[in-house]
């Protein structure tokens, strides 16, 4: 409730009066929650997330959206850490600790959303890119090819240094 009238709705409302927020756990309409709560995911302009509490279902819907290539925006409680799987993308920090963190996240919400709805926006996820590589993999040129087995090469030592300093912490 707080992330949603305290920053969301007073972003949408006093910035971005076209749409209309709804959030999924406050759907009125009788029916089936979810193929609900899936068609708004695969209908929807633009999607918020809260990855707060590493609710189960907030990630499998993130999953829908992702695989639907459309627009959502990740948010967090600052007090909390990001799965490795979407920490590489921008996410939202929020928090209630100060009268000022709300206008923080009101700000950081409302120029993420003017980017996200700007014509042409190209949406970015773990999707999005595993696709892309698929893609640059099947139609690389020579040189290309050369560039991807280096970055393999150092991402996978990239993992066994954070691996090995995962195990000494």
């Amino acid at each position: 409730d707080w992330l949603l009238q305290g920053i969301i709705e007073p972003v949408f409302n006093a910035h971005f009066s076209n749409f209309r927020v709804e959030r999924a756990d406050k759907i009125d309409v009788p029916g089936m929650i979810d193929s609900q709560i899936i068609n708004r995911l695969l209908d929807a302009d633009l999607v918020i997330v809260d990855m707060s509490f590493l609710n189960a279902n907030v990630f499998y819907e993130m999953g829908i959206r992702h695989m639907k290539q459309r627009p959502i925006i990740h948010m967090y409680r600052a007090s909390e850490k990001i799965p490795f799987d979407v920490a590489p993308y921008r996410a939202i920090p929020f928090s209630y600790s100060h009268p000022d963190d709300l206008s923080t996240a009101q700000a950081a919400l409302r120029s993420t959303i003017v980017e996200v709805i700007k014509p042409g926006f190209q949406v970015e996820n773990p999707i999005t890119r595993a696709r892309g590589l698929v893609e640059l993999e099947q139609h690389a040129t020579p040189s290309q090819q050369v560039l991807l087995d280096e970055l393999r090469s150092l991402s996978a030592r990239i993992s066994a240094i954070e691996a090995k300093k995962t195990q000494n912490e």
